[in-house]
């Protein structure tokens, strides 16, 4: 079944011209997409151009895609220099803001890669409301508010705690890669 197939696998799929792999993915990653343009950009209207440039560059640089690394830190790399080029055209002075905005958002992407790749650190390193509080911060983007409703604790704990999971996280995968 198509939809049971890893991200990396349905790309060698579309790649090779399966429609119904784009398909699959499109679905899974579109809603991920949107929510990381449009926390980054100006307006609604601004998100929906930069969404359609995102995915017409996936289209046309697909054959760039190497199966070796995740597909989501490959996508997030297109949304990122795309949201870059929307505003570096605009020479509005915008973009000096974006700028840092991208570097903090390349910095929760190393985060998201090492859980991408690393999926059983989280269930190896950490405890199970902590699993929670970092996959609905990282994979949800859910606030810090909406996560401390969720996890019936403060905002201030809620930050404490996916903090030090994630510097957990990313020193294990480093530990991990060393041994490699």
């Amino acid at each position: 079944m198509i939809s049971s197939k890893t991200d990396e696998e349905l790309m060698i799929e579309y790649q090779e011209g399966s429609t119904l792999a784009f398909n699959v993915l499109y679905g899974r990653y579109k809603g991920k997409a949107f929510a990381f343009l449009s926390k980054r950009a100006r307006s609604t209207e601004e998100a929906s151009e930069i969404f359609q440039q995102v995915f017409l560059k996936l289209h046309q640089s697909r054959a760039t895609f190497n199966p070796e690394y995740a597909f989501t830190q490959w996508l997030f790399t297109i949304c990122r220099t795309s949201i870059a080029d929307f505003y570096r055209s605009k020479k509005n002075g915008w973009f000096e803001e974006l700028n840092e905005d991208l570097i903090e958002a390349k910095d929760e992407f190393v985060a998201i890669e090492a859980a991408e790749h690393c999926n059983y650190l989280l269930a190896k390193e950490l405890s199970p409301i902590l699993q929670k509080a970092v996959t609905l911060r990282v994979f949800n983007e859910e606030s810090y508010e909406e996560i401390a409703l969720k996890l019936n604790v403060s905002e201030q704990n809620v930050r404490q705690m996916i903090s030090r999971s994630l510097k957990k996280l990313k020193a294990s995968v480093i530990t991990s890669k060393d041994k490699v």
